[in-house]
């Protein structure tokens, strides 16, 4: 079979089951599953490598790209293709389902919606990150791939053939008539009719995410960006424990043929205060609570000493490797799976947890007294260990250093753990936390602020900005009407920015060559205009955030400065977490004008 091309990341939709998810690209091919979680060695990962990785095709002879669209407000997912006598609706989804198992499947349903189609057919699963050779077999209501315990499905009543570990065809439909599909791993009972399964299962997968979509509670001028949004965040859940991975895949790089490669296929703690204030604000209470009972147990696994993150079921080694055998997403190399950061210090992580603490119980949560126990050891560990440098909130692979937003996130972890002992009345060593606050801010203002930039810097010692500095408004460090604060803004904008476009930062960070913008800064930029007041810059940057992404309205981690091409892991959980609230920031302070 002749190589298939690679597609640009924003070429592709991503449909789920609430335990992994399967990227589906624009020419019918899915290139990207993990089986049974998200955190599996691959199935299909031609995203990887376009050759070796192996994928599940179908499209029509004609072999043009198609368009895609959801339906409606769900994760069912229609591709387009048309040819020279017909068009073909291409049907991806997923059924949800509550754990890995035996009835995890991928389904896809073939359909001429219009004259006559010849479509082609071609399907070559490569577990383990196409690391083993794969025995292929006819068998009944379909093919099987590999060998006990790791054996996969394919089942249809199409005619297709099997060569070289392989299944290709070529069928012939006309309008109205569809074949199904059904991929999934041989184990437990096996649908005998193939096609009355499908419908029934597409139905019942239509009526959940509709269902579940209807129960979101933002109604304004965006709202289909947001509900987008929300509908990925649910996708990127492990529901068995409540964990949102930060994206699904590994190693798309955020630079094209550079090694800025990573593997996010894990939960992050840092992105819990901002993941709790998005879920609740739009109504998904199960989910607030679920993520926050995610949040407690992998806190208290940790003690005092917290860890950056962590395996979807909460687990704490995730050693990183290199794929050698793959050549990478339009060939970045390496290709990592694993993430070392699991064994950095990044002192943030603590404001972060503490923060997410506060705002559970703001919200009506209640922490029991083993949690709240918990935050007054690390509040104190804070105070002994606020000094040290660390990785920082861009987990640089250089050394440590004394990055500003690592302090931020020391004094967020001291003011709310101090709000959190006055509304529950908890007995901590005020004294010392106030003392240290005090401390905190003196040696900031001392030794991070930079007259000639009129802003903090990324670290002591130096002049480079980091957008992470937004964050001084916008957790409370500043107070709006402070002149320092347009000062930064207008700083970080002119030496990171372009147009409406933000970098992290520009100082060496341990790696080679160079990165997209970061999505996420671009949402602290517009807030922190929300919060000067300045609509219309706000106004502009949201708009531009939401007309960034894949046709699908889908978000990667980055983008390029230049073209604004998609670059990084995708969908980034990250980035449409921050477009929520974003929007939600600029309704609290502009709502005559949102609602418009």
């Amino acid at each position: 079979m002749a190589k298939k091309e690679y597609l640009e990341i924003g070429d592709y939709g991503i449909i789920g089951d609430t335990l992994t998810a399967s990227l589906v690209g624009r020419d019918g091919s899915v290139d990207w599953l993990c089986l049974p979680r998200f955190d599996s060695p691959s199935v299909f990962a031609a995203l990887l490598d376009s050759q070796r990785g192996g994928n599940f095709r179908i499209r029509t002879e004609a072999a043009e790209m198609g368009s895609q669209k959801y339906e409606g407000f769900t994760n069912v997912l229609v591709t387009t293709m048309k040819s020279g006598q017909g068009v073909l609706e291409l049907t991806d989804f997923m059924p949800i389902r509550k754990k890995p198992g035996k009835d995890q499947e991928l389904h896809r349903v073939a359909r001429c919606v219009g004259g006559k189609v010849k479509l082609n057919v071609h399907c070559s699963p490569r577990p383990d990150y196409a690391r083993k050779p794969v025995k292929a077999e006819k068998s009944k209501g379909g093919f099987t791939f590999g060998s006990p315990p790791e054996q996969f499905i394919l089942l249809t009543s199409a005619d297709l053939s099997l060569s070289d570990g392989e299944v290709n065809g070529t069928l012939e439909l006309s309008e109205g008539e569809a074949e199904h599909f059904v991929f999934r791993e041989l184990k437990g009972d096996l649908a005998e009719d193939v096609s009355s399964h499908c419908e029934k299962e597409m139905k019942a997968t239509r009526d959940y995410w509709k269902k579940w979509s209807d129960r979101c509670a933002y109604k304004g001028r965006w709202m289909a960006d947001v509900k987008r949004s929300a509908l990925v965040l649910k996708l990127l859940t492990y529901s068995p424990t409540g964990a949102i991975v930060a994206a699904p895949t590994a190693s798309l790089p955020e630079e094209i043929g550079g090694e800025r490669n990573w593997d996010y296929r894990y939960s992050w703690l840092r992105d819990a205060s901002l993941t709790l204030e998005a879920l609740l604000s739009l109504g998904y209470q199960d989910e607030f609570k679920e993520f926050m009972g995610w949040i407690a147990r992998n806190c208290m696994q940790c003690g005092e000493e917290l860890q950056v993150v962590f395996g979807i079921k909460g687990e704490r080694t995730l050693t990183e490797s290199i794929l050698d055998h793959l050549e990478g997403y339009r060939n970045s190399r390496p290709v990592r799976i694993g993430n070392e950061a699991y064994d950095q210090f990044q002192l943030d992580i603590y404001g972060e947890a503490v923060n997410a603490s506060y705002t559970y119980l703001e919200q009506g949560g209640t922490l029991d007294e083993e949690m709240l126990e918990l935050i007054k050891d690390v509040t104190d560990y804070v105070v002994a260990n606020w000094r040290r440098p660390d990785k920082g909130i861009w987990e640089v692979r250089g050394g440590d250093l004394q990055f500003l937003y690592s302090k931020l996130m020391c004094w967020v972890a001291l003011d709310r753990g101090l709000k959190i002992a006055e509304k529950v009345g908890l007995d901590i060593d005020r004294k010392s936390w106030e003392k240290t606050i005090s401390e905190i801010e003196e040696e900031i203002m001392t030794r991070g602020w930079s007259e000639s930039k009129g802003s903090l810097t990324m670290n002591y010692g130096t002049e480079g900005l980091d957008a992470s500095l937004l964050n001084y408004p916008l957790l409370g460090f500043f107070q709006p009407d402070d002149p320092r604060v347009s000062s930064m803004v207008n700083a970080i904008e002119s030496e990171l920015g372009e147009g409406n476009l933000v970098k992290r930062y520009t100082l060496p960070d341990g790696l080679r060559g160079s990165e997209g913008a970061f999505l996420l800064c671009s949402c602290w930029l517009a807030d922190c205009h929300t919060l000067l007041g300045n609509r219309e810059r706000s106004e502009e940057i949201i708009d531009f955030l939401c007309h960034v992404t894949s046709p699908l309205g889908l978000l990667s981690e980055e983008v390029d400065m230049e073209t604004t091409e998609l670059l990084g892991n995708y969908p980034q959980a990250f980035s449409h977490i921050g477009l929520i609230n974003s929007v939600l920031k600029f309704r609290a302070h502009f709502p005559e004008i949102e609602a418009g």
